[in-house]
């Protein structure tokens, strides 16, 4: 039996949204802390839908590739989906956002997914999936000379599904 199971990640930056998303909107580009490799396997413009990168992960012999679905610069926006991936896991798709937090010069990014797995998969998923997102939040603030934990303090995770 499959479970669908939804990661929702929200993390506040204490950066202009402007910055962030100068380094956000890089969908074939390395910036999340466990690539440890990406490149852009297909499309000539990494951030028009239908790019899709190949990357691999720091610790890892997986190989994985992403297909941009949705990207638009004005709403600060992206969407793709998961193409090559560990066994077991179907369907994924994921997307940010990133807005102005309503306080300060900040930045509120909402990072949000959602896959189907095998029930006894579902608890493990979640939790790589929920770490992934906050790590990608933290090293954001990270590069922008924020102080990591600070960047995605207060961040909220949910899961629906498990």
């Amino acid at each position: 039996m499959k479970d669908m199971v939804t990661v929702n990640v929200t993390g506040v930056i204490r950066a202009p949204v402007g910055e962030v998303w100068s380094i956000a909107r890089e969908f074939a580009s390395a910036w999340h802390p466990a690539m440890a490799s990406c490149e852009l396997a297909e499309g000539t413009d990494p951030c028009a839908p239908g790019a899709l990168r190949r990357f691999t992960v720091h610790g890892e012999s997986q190989r994985y590739a992403e297909r941009l679905t949705e990207f638009s610069d004005e709403c600060r926006q992206l969407a793709y989906r998961l193409e090559e991936g560990p066994a077991g896991l179907e369907d994924y798709s994921a997307a940010f956002e990133l807005t102005p937090a309503s306080w300060q010069n900040w930045t509120r990014l909402s990072w949000s997914g959602g896959f189907s797995c095998a029930r006894d998969q579902a608890s493990a998923f979640w939790v790589g999936t929920d770490r992934i997102y906050r790590h990608g939040i933290d090293e954001l603030a990270r590069r922008l000379g924020r102080t990591p934990g600070a960047g995605a303090g207060g961040a909220v995770a949910c899961a629906v599904g498990i």
